[in-house]
């Protein structure tokens, strides 16, 4: 096979995935390519202001709600940013069930075991609702 040395960056990068292509093709024996992400890396999690998880609810405070609030500022696609008080107030219920819709879970406003599990879940692959 012979090749020609491109004329560009650009060329030397197609050139150098079509290449890449051809190998998967060669190596997967079948004479077609199959698709595959790349592994992902964990996701930096932007949220630290609490290790605890305790279950929150309307009138919590402290550094635990202010965890789970960033946790869905971070996850959460919406219209109204949720502010990160630490005061658990009827805005964060609300974004509380939005999220728990999201994530399949039963929608009680009320972050638990289950919902802290699905956050950090969300967090770290960096998935959003």
């Amino acid at each position: 096979m012979k090749l020609r040395r491109p004329r560009s960056a650009a060329k030397a990068a197609s050139a150098a995935a079509t290449a890449v292509l051809a190998l998967t093709i060669g190596a997967a024996g079948s004479g077609t390519a199959h698709a595959q992400e790349a592994p992902a890396g964990k996701a930096a999690n932007p949220c630290h202001y609490s290790a605890a998880k305790p279950a929150l609810q309307l009138g919590d405070t402290g550094p635990a709600v202010k965890q789970a609030q960033c946790y869905l500022l971070h996850t959460l696609i919406i219209d109204d940013i949720i502010e990160v008080s630490g005061t658990f107030d009827q805005k964060t219920e609300i974004r509380v069930g939005q999220f728990q819709r999201c994530a399949g879970l039963p929608s009680d406003g009320v972050v638990g075991a289950t919902t802290w599990s699905a956050m950090e879940r969300f967090i770290n692959s960096g998935r959003v609702c």
